[in-house]
């Protein structure tokens, strides 16, 4: 019986010598590995992420600029010849608004402005030049006209529409730099 039990235990030994794990270095060197890998994937999603942010800047400022363009464009064909002068009143961007009336101006049916010597453009204090469009447009169903003034304030395109109750003024696309009328 004893030779038995023996013989067990230098089996159950033989199986301990055969199972084998990883030496240090061994563990040592994956981890410099993983970690060697792990800087490099960081660098691709952070470039990766970093080219998504500017042409989806880029994007959004490309439509910007088109929505605008489509929407001068689609005011602008309906200018006329003015009949009658129209001051605007209350809170305005467009400088144009208050200083050149399209009604005084050679009679043309779209007056443009660019007003370099200003010393503020278009509502906001030291701000660049300032470009602005005016014309007048006929209001429909009536024979009244109304003052139409585009211009770009801080990075902001405007319609200001000025008719007999009032100046309006509304944001029509942001992100618009360098537009020139």
């Amino acid at each position: 019986m004893k030779k038995n039990f023996m013989k067990i235990k230098l089996e159950n030994l033989n199986i301990i010598k055969k199972v084998s794990g990883f030496t240090l270095i061994e563990l040592v060197m994956t981890i410099l590995l993983i970690g060697i890998l792990s800087i490099g994937l960081y660098e691709v999603v952070i470039w990766g992420v970093s080219d998504y942010v500017t042409n989806e800047q880029y994007l959004h400022s490309n439509n910007s600029m088109t929505y605008a363009m489509a929407a001068i464009r689609r005011s602008m064909t309906g200018a006329v010849m003015p009949t009658a002068s129209i001051s605007p009143s209350g809170n305005y961007h467009c400088k144009l608004s208050n200083s050149i009336n399209p009604a005084t101006s050679g009679n043309l049916p779209i007056v443009t402005a660019n007003m370099p010597g200003q010393t503020s453009a278009c509502g906001g204090t030291g701000q660049p030049v300032c470009d602005e469009a005016a014309f007048y447009q006929n209001i429909t169903g009536t024979a009244n006209q109304q003052l139409v003034v585009f211009c770009v304030s801080n990075n902001i395109l405007y319609e200001e529409v000025t008719n007999g109750t009032g100046t309006t003024s509304y944001p029509i696309a942001n992100n618009i730099t360098g537009i020139s009328f």
